[in-house]
């Protein structure tokens, strides 16, 4: 993940696709955020997602359930894919 705004609009639809009660829609999406969850950059396009109001509030908090989880997963200093020191200090605000 770039932090560009297409890293946003494709995340942004996954998260979209993750809120939906639809199954056909759900498990797609939640599969490609696992895969998301594990690049640089992924916890700063979910801010961008999260501060971005134009979205709608489903999206919106997806994205912060998705920050959430992943900070609890990654965050400590250890295993293959935590996440970077830059990226926590660019997601401290």
């Amino acid at each position: 993940m770039n932090g560009s705004t297409d890293s946003m609009a494709a995340v942004a639809a996954v998260l979209r696709d993750a809120a939906s009660q639809q199954p056909e829609l759900l498990r797609p999406a939640e599969q490609q955020l696992q895969q998301w969850e594990k690049l640089p950059g992924f916890y700063l396009t979910l801010m961008q997602v999260y501060l971005n109001q134009s979205l709608d509030t489903n999206t919106r908090w997806m994205a912060v359930l998705c920050f959430k989880n992943g900070v609890d997963k990654f965050w400590r200093n250890v295993g293959e894919h935590k996440i970077s020191e830059d990226e926590k200090v660019a997601t401290k605000i």
